[in-house]
């Protein structure tokens, strides 16, 4: 899908258009809520800017997640082959928009309630814990988590043991941003124990994780070896599922 908003301009009779607008979480915008995931799995979710004629063209932002001035944590979760992409125009050259924050873009906004939006303060927090964020798809440069802010708002995170393959903005800890090594998703999708995307042999995933829950996200037993692997899902010896 196309993230919230994404929409494109057209235009009218007396010329020229609005612009496109952003694209923003592929799978989960975070409208100032509170958002808590243990042993989820985000993949193939993409975050479309929307096209534009005349006018600018809409960046795409988040390609899983956009946390916008809200309070987001994530803990054992997979966020892998998500994509950012920035919308066309006819006129205005390349580069007009951009597209970042290729698996979670988060952002403080000290203007979130202009508009009539529901918003108690005006900081974006992102804690994450034991998860994966893994490089996906984007505009060149393109890094696969944002913290940012803007309208004198404020951005912050904390969080450790976690596989971030680039970054903007993070402190929270990083234990490696070596690719993780994930198995691909199947080509069609079925369900259960299947659709995830499973640590390989020689992933940095495995045993580096932290206290874990006695289960994975298929409900396989935890830790399979020394130690819980970082991410959703739990990699079985001798097993490719």
């Amino acid at each position: 899908n196309g993230g919230f908003g994404g929409g494109n301009g057209n235009a009218g009779s007396r010329g020229g258009d609005g612009g496109g607008g952003g694209g923003m979480g592929g799978a989960l915008f975070n409208d100032a809520g509170t958002v808590t995931l243990s042993q989820v799995s985000f993949s193939g979710n993409d975050a479309q800017g929307g096209d534009s004629s005349t006018g600018f063209p809409g960046s795409g932002y988040g390609g899983a997640l956009f946390n916008y001035t809200g309070q987001m944590a994530l803990n054992f979760v997979t966020v892998a082959g998500n994509t950012v992409k920035a919308g066309g125009s006819q006129y205005r050259p390349a580069g007009s928009a951009n597209g970042t924050g290729t698996g979670i873009y988060s952002l403080g906004d000290g203007r979130c309630n202009v508009g009539g939006n529901s918003c108690t303060g005006t900081s974006a927090t992102l804690e994450l814990n034991h998860s994966i964020v893994d490089a996906g798809s984007g505009t060149g440069g393109a890094q696969a988590l944002v913290i940012h802010s803007i309208n004198s708002g404020s951005s912050t995170s904390s969080g450790d043991t976690n596989l971030v393959a680039s970054h903007s903005g993070f402190t929270g800890g990083i234990v490696s941003s070596t690719a993780p090594n994930l198995a691909n998703l199947p080509t069609v999708l079925h369900g259960g124990m299947v659709d995830v995307r499973l640590p390989q042999t020689g992933s940095p995933a495995i045993d580096a994780g932290g206290a874990c829950p006695g289960t994975d996200q298929r409900g396989v037993a935890r830790p399979q070896g020394n130690a819980c692997d970082i991410g959703a899902v739990e990699l079985r010896p001798g097993s490719s599922y």
